[in-house]
């Protein structure tokens, strides 16, 4: 169904390829039960799918059930999340929503930095992206002590 529902999507009818991948995760759900990383997947598919279908507030709902099963399934405070997290924050940005987005750039930020070291790519990777939205808030002196903190980072990194 995987393969099938991408060439949907490749051939532009993404209504077919959200068909198909709601159907496997019904079918995954059914087979694996409703907190297995195949179902969050599948989610995380189907809101990209939605997304390509300019459906942004389906996405968004979509993306944090896939990301609450996430965080469920694998703890709180598993770095792998920050993808996910990310990735709804730049779907928040979209929106033009940019205090969601900075709300939970900042608290994922704040669990990988009791994880990972300061200059780990991930942890850069998220103060770049506050970085990003801070910009499109037209907030200067934050952004500019945020990038001199980056740039001291990897200086030292």
């Amino acid at each position: 169904m995987q393969r099938l529902s991408r060439c949907y999507e490749h051939m532009d009818r993404i209504d077919e390829a959200k068909n198909l991948v709601e159907k496997e995760i019904s079918l995954l759900e059914g087979s694996l039960g409703s907190s297995h990383i195949d179902v969050v997947s599948a989610l995380n598919r189907l809101a990209h799918l939605q997304v390509n279908d300019e459906q942004y507030t389906e996405a968004l709902k979509t993306a944090f059930k896939a990301l609450e099963m996430r965080r469920a399934i694998c703890s709180d405070k598993d770095p792998s999340l920050s993808h996910d997290v990310r990735w709804i924050a730049s779907l928040y940005t979209k929106e033009g929503k940019y205090q969601e987005a900075l709300d939970l750039l900042t608290r994922q930020e704040k669990l990988v930095k009791q994880l990972l070291t300061k200059n780990s790519p991930e942890y850069l990777r998220l103060l770049e992206d506050r970085l990003n939205v801070l910009r499109r808030m037209d907030n200067k002196d934050e952004a500019a002590k945020l990038e001199d903190e980056i740039k001291g980072l990897k200086k030292n990194g």
